[in-house]
């Protein structure tokens, strides 16, 4: 899939900003309003300078690819899209008739799905050893770094574009903020009204939100909840929501769970109050955060007391 999305956004989001009249156009799916009549393509402009460059044939155009590959959330997907974007460009360069006099070549970093980590690594491929011009950046698929990533390209200084394949931040939607950014997934918030619908089907008055206490996760289940529980905004009636933030140990890399740990009693204390209030929890995390809660869950289980694990917030290529 991610070899797919990558051959497909690689001709048309990079070449296809090409520069004319002074200024840089680049195309971005946006919801048509506020309705859900469905999609349109908008135009955002912004400007490349007094004198801009000429893409000529035989450009090398130099796409950054930033994935991660070190940490313990998304290594495994990182591995996956490096690959992906090797076999999308190997393919569109060996294709002679698609796009002639244009060569697509790769740089790649590992943003580690860290702030500190990817600002290190936007930096070092913007300003790399080879002295690679950047063109723009993918592969992406933390939103702590495409938000980093966002804010910088659409410097005046930088001017590139981003397009990530899975980064689901609502404030990435802030096209004033992020002008130069795209995405070919929707922010998570989005699949609110999807878990209000589902609670409505199956008559859920009451639910639980787990959210791992991860700054961005943590807003988006309060948005989550304010919506859930006001009627007048859902449209449907209001849910009783109750939320608990739990934490995550670092140190199990191995997907193990340590029966002793701090964070293992706190969640199992976390359940076992949810047991006293509902019947449905929605996991608002990493899907690591998510195997946690339910092999917690499991660990726990009370036969006469189960539970129902709608969830949000998983990287979308893994959901």
């Amino acid at each position: 899939m991610s070899w797919v999305c990558f051959t497909v956004i690689l001709p048309f989001l990079i070449l296809g900003s090409a520069v004319l009249s002074g200024h840089l156009t680049l195309g971005f799916l946006t919801r048509a309003g506020d309705s859900e009549s469905g999609y349109k393509v908008e135009s955002k402009l912004k400007k490349a300078g007094s004198n801009p460059e000429v893409i000529t044939p035989n450009h090398t155009i130099t796409i950054a690819v930033l994935t991660d590959i070190s940490s313990t959330l998304y290594s495994t997907t990182g591995y996956e899209n490096l690959a992906a974007a090797r076999l999308a460009i190997e393919d569109i360069n060996a294709n002679k008739s698609f796009l002639p006099g244009y060569h697509f070549d790769m740089l790649f970093k590992d943003d580690g799905c860290d702030m500190e980590v990817g600002l290190k690594a936007l930096t070092n491929a913007y300003d790399n050893d080879e002295n690679k011009k950047i063109n723009a950046v993918i592969g992406i698929s933390c939103s702590v770094v495409c938000e980093l990533a966002g804010y910088l390209c659409a410097s005046d200084q930088w001017n590139i574009p981003v397009v990530s394949h899975s980064c689901s931040s609502d404030d990435l939607s802030k096209t004033d903020k992020y002008p130069t950014f795209a995405r070919l997934s929707l922010s998570v918030f989005k699949y609110t009204n999807a878990i209000i619908a589902i609670c409505k089907k199956f008559e859920w008055t009451k639910v639980g939100l787990m959210v791992n206490n991860i700054d961005w996760y943590v807003k988006t289940a309060g948005k989550m909840k304010e919506l859930m529980t006001d009627q007048e905004k859902n449209g449907v009636y209001g849910i009783q929501v109750f939320l608990e933030k739990f934490y995550y140990d670092d140190e199990d890399e191995d997907g193990s769970i340590d029966e002793n740990s701090d964070t293992y009693k706190l969640l199992v204390e976390q359940l076992n109050r949810m047991k006293q209030k509902v019947r449905v929890i929605i996991i608002v995390g990493y899907a690591r955060d998510i195997i946690f809660v339910l092999k917690t869950a499991k660990k726990t289980r009370d036969e006469q007391r189960t539970f129902r694990f709608p969830h949000a917030g998983v990287h979308p290529s893994r959901s």
